[in-house]
């Protein structure tokens, strides 16, 4: 139901992003990377995952808590450097994916097909076609909670995009540019297209906390390599407004700690916490 017609240059666009990465770790088998060519990627993997956990999933998705606007557009501008589309689409994407999870119109759902070409599906081959939207209301709905950062989007986003290639580049080289901007991107991408794909086949939910109706799952291993909190599906799917997707204290969720110290700084407020126990049983899943 969701899927239109079929995107050539985007399709290309990702087939071209994966040769590069094959590249940089051609490159840094025959040659190696410099530590700091290492600590780059590390620390702009981890603002592209705060910019789209924070930024586009928690706080511009679901408006789980608030902030200023320049926080707004510093959180759109890290987003942008994961080259995952532009703000409205992001979010339009995924306001759909919860309105009808594993639904007809879920753009991304496994269950379209199952087994392995469902798997695929969810994690990527959903993107090289257009989605259909279940009406123009909804799409302009959706659109309405983010007027003021989507006018910004269109300059914020092809300059983090860039930024997020340039700067590795300028400090270090070659070896930067690939490593860092093409495999930084992949890495990224992956990681993202995981939580549409592994947690919502594989993994579980916490036995102290109503099920929900859909297949979304928590998963340990990837919430590792996630370390931004993501993998925590089953949870995000029980209260999709909890700015916080580990719900236990131990669970790797670098977003909520973020989160808690910018609340003490004065940075964000209003930030909706997850139920407790007794309360989330009350809840009722549509």
């Amino acid at each position: 139901m969701t899927q239109g017609k079929f995107r050539p240059v985007l399709f290309v666009v990702i087939i071209w992003m994966h040769a590069m990465a094959c590249l940089a770790l051609w490159y840094e088998w025959n040659f190696g990377f410099t530590l700091s060519a290492l600590l780059w990627l590390i620390g702009v993997h981890t603002l592209r995952s705060v910019g789209i956990s924070l930024g586009n999933h928690r706080l511009f998705t679901h408006r789980s808590f608030k902030c200023h606007f320049p926080t707004e557009v510093l959180l759109d501008f890290c987003g942008a450097m994961a080259a995952q589309g532009s703000l409205l689409k992001w979010v339009l994407d995924h306001d759909q994916h919860h309105k009808d999870t594993e639904g007809l119109w879920d753009p991304h759902t496994p269950a379209k097909f199952g087994g392995v070409a469902g798997f695929l599906w969810a994690h990527c081959v959903w993107l090289f076609y257009d989605v259909k939207r279940p009406s123009k209301d909804f799409a302009l709905i959706s659109a309405r909670k983010n007027v003021r950062i989507a006018k910004w989007d269109k300059w914020v986003y092809p300059i983090g995009l860039l930024s997020g290639f340039v700067i590795p580049f300028y400090f270090e080289g070659f070896a930067g540019l690939l490593l860092v901007g093409f495999l930084g991107v992949v890495i990224s991408w992956h990681i993202t297209w995981c939580v549409n794909s592994v947690c919502h086949l594989f993994g579980g939910a916490d036995p102290a906390f109503q099920k929900t109706r859909d297949q979304s799952r928590n998963n340990w291993p990837l919430s590792l390599l996630s370390y931004i909190g993501e993998a925590w599906h089953n949870y995000h799917h029980q209260k999709a407004d909890s700015a916080f997707l580990g719900w236990r204290w131990y669970q790797p969720d670098l977003g909520k700690w973020i989160l808690i110290v910018g609340e003490k700084a004065g940075l964000f407020w209003d930030i909706n916490r997850p139920p407790t126990e007794a309360k989330q049983k009350q809840l009722v899943f549509e």
